[in-house]
């Protein structure tokens, strides 16, 4: 094996072998190190956020649907396929009403229901029937 070779092979085994940091890899790999904290920190806020918005509407109600309205999907605009549902709810003697759109198809089948925050009934959330309100996350 030549000289030429040789020298390339030791390269390349050499390129496999950890090897403690030098000073110039401590400068490159600094604001590497910063932008993954950076994203694991804005993870967090985000994950601590949704979950605050998911404890907040601790409490469910039944829906009384007074309409549905399907929504064929497809078509050069992409249009999401699923059904526009009015539905009004009770909580406390006081009736709200409120449209939302859903990829199902049979509404029925998704047993729907709130989850809302009780200190203010009127934020809420549709949801599926097997969602446990104040623990489980969205539609």
């Amino acid at each position: 094996m030549g000289g030429r070779a040789r020298d390339l092979g030791l390269r390349i085994r050499s390129w496999w072998r950890l090897r403690p940091l030098h000073r110039s890899d401590e400068i490159t790999a600094r604001p590497l190190l910063i932008l993954i904290g950076i994203l694991v920190t804005a993870i967090a806020v985000l994950w601590v956020v949704g979950r605050w918005e998911t404890l907040r509407r601790s409490a469910e109600a039944p829906i009384a649907i007074r309409s549905t309205l399907f929504q064929p999907g497809g078509g050069f605009e992409q249009v999401r396929q699923g059904t526009w549902i009015d539905y009004s709810y009770v909580v406390d003697g006081v009736t709200f009403a409120a449209r939302d759109f859903r990829q199902w198809v049979d509404v029925p089948d998704h047993r729907p229901k709130v989850c809302y925050a009780p200190s203010d009934p009127a934020d809420h959330l549709l949801v599926n029937g097997h969602i446990v309100c104040g623990r489980d996350g969205g539609p």
